[in-house]
C-alpha cells in the first residue's frame, strides 16, 4: 500500500509511527510540498498484522 499526495502526485514518506494506550499513529509526509496525512490503528488491528509477521509497533523510526 502506498500513499500519495493530491497535491503533487508523489508518493508519500513515512515520518513517524506513535504508540499508546493499544493504538498506533502512522504519519505519513510528501517530500515535496510537506503535506501529511496520518492514520490511526487499534489493538484489534495491530493484532491481526502482528499474524502476519508485520510488527509495526517496535519499529524504530525517529521524531519529527
Amino acid at each position: 500500500m502506498k500513499f500519495l499526495c493530491v497535491k503533487c502526485d508523489e508518493p508519500m514518506q513515512l515520518v513517524r509511527v506513535k504508540s499508546s494506550d493499544g493504538s498506533v499513529c502512522i504519519v505519513f509526509g510528501c517530500i515535496r510540498c510537506s503535506n501529511k496525512t496520518a492514520i490511526v490503528t487499534d489493538s484489534r488491528e495491530i493484532q491481526t498484522v502482528s499474524i502476519f509477521e508485520a510488527d509495526i509497533r517496535n519499529r524504530a523510526i525517529p521524531s519529527c
